[in-house]
């Protein structure tokens, strides 16, 4: 006796042996409560990248420069350091706090220049190639970087003292609550830079354009200015290191070897200038007693 053969639909038209039949009949039915399951996307493992922090502390540690006064150089340093790292607004006030607790930092020691120089060119670099524009940065307890705001093109305000020759070159804005540790505002183009505290050197020196306000006191100011304006608002006399070494008391050193621009002075008792000043003009207390190379009268010296 033959097998009996049933034509299955489920098997595309093919004949199948009655067991083979059944057997698929019966599993039909067993699962018949059960849907195909949904396709699910394959996840891959992903090791977490290295945080933009993390990245900044270990450009730090590669920037070893260590030319003092060498600014354009130890900014070119700090500048490949940080290659393709464009840290933000605030991640860059994490740092300055990272700053403060490195021993280099320690106030009680003698001033380390290697810190402050490597620190004032490296925060310069992380403001001027940050996506940002404004910054607000808080340096109480930093040991005052040198060269700070170098090349500066952004909006910064600084809580706290900078260190020499801060904001040199700048046009953006650079505003200080603080003192000012040598040169201010070196060879600033354009911009303006106002300084609330103490500059203990010569603050607008070469200065090319814009405009300084200098709310505190200062040893000198505009050596070698060619151009800008210079405000000394609550200006008192202040003997200068140069000056006081020629034996002049109580007198402030103003526009040295000055070819251009404003200054304008108040409450200083008598004023110097040097006699190699040859241009630009210099108003006290609203008046103006040097113009072009040519003292007025009742310039107040005397």
């Amino acid at each position: 006796m033959t097998s009996r053969r049933i034509l299955n639909r489920q098997s595309g038209g093919r004949i199948l042996p009655a067991s083979a039949a059944n057997a698929t009949m019966s599993a039909q039915k067993r699962f018949a409560g059960f849907k195909p399951e949904a396709e699910k996307p394959v996840v891959e493992a992903k090791v977490a990248a290295p945080t933009k922090m993390k990245a900044i502390i270990d450009a730090w540690y590669v920037d070893k420069c260590d030319v003092e006064g060498e600014s354009d150089y130890a900014y070119g340093c700090a500048l490949e350091a940080l290659e393709g790292i464009h840290a933000t607004a605030e991640e860059i006030r994490e740092f300055v706090e990272f700053l403060k607790k490195l021993p280099e930092n320690d106030l009680t020691i003698s001033r380390e220049h290697v810190f402050t120089d490597r620190a004032g060119t490296f925060l310069s670099v992380l403001i001027n190639t940050s996506p940002d524009q404004e910054f607000e940065l808080d340096f109480n307890g930093l040991r005052p970087p040198d060269d700070f705001a170098y090349e500066n093109c952004k909006n910064v305000i600084v809580h706290g003292d900078v260190g020499d020759n801060a904001g040199n070159g700048n046009t953006g804005r650079l505003e200080v609550f603080g003192d000012a540790d040598g040169i201010f505002a070196y060879g600033q183009s354009d911009g303006e830079t106002i300084l609330h505290g103490y500059c203990n050197g010569d603050a607008g020196h070469n200065l090319r354009g814009g405009k300084l306000t200098l709310l505190g006191e200062a040893e000198e100011l505009g050596e070698g200015m060619m151009d800008g304006e210079i405000i000394a608002e609550k200006f008192r006399a202040q003997q200068s290191s140069l000056l006081e070494f020629l034996g002049s008391t109580n007198t402030i050193c103003v526009g040295r070897r000055m070819s251009g621009g404003i200054i304008r002075v108040k409450s200083v008792e008598r004023m110097h200038i040097d006699p190699r000043a040859s241009g630009g003009q210099i108003f006290r207390e609203g008046v103006l007693v040097f113009d072009s190379g040519t003292w007025l009268e009742g310039d107040g010296r005397k």
